[in-house]
């Protein structure tokens, strides 16, 4: 998403703070190729310490790649996910 603003960002239609630059800040992580796993193993120490007060994820995709997942799975990790962070981060 991020790479998407930039390359757009010229027209005038997208912006990084999502136009809520007056309410809030806003700040957008984008790593490829992460799957629920890696994300938890490599991406929640960031995540705990921002400690931002809404996250937002589009996961999962990667995970359904593998021939040897299952959407059940891929679930169940998303689930663990945001228990870790309804317990560490306090969302």
């Amino acid at each position: 998403m991020t790479e998407f603003i930039e390359r757009n960002q010229e027209e005038g239609r997208y912006s990084h703070t999502f136009g809520l630059e007056s309410t809030c800040t806003v700040k957008t992580i984008g790593i490829g190729e992460r799957t629920v796993d890696k994300l938890i193993k490599h991406d929640l120490q960031n995540i705990r310490v921002t400690a931002p007060n809404v996250v937002t994820f589009d996961i999962g995709s990667n995970d359904l790649c593998d021939e040897q997942s299952d959407p059940n799975t891929v679930a169940l990790s998303i689930i663990a996910l945001v228990e870790i962070l309804i317990k560490d981060v306090k969302l």
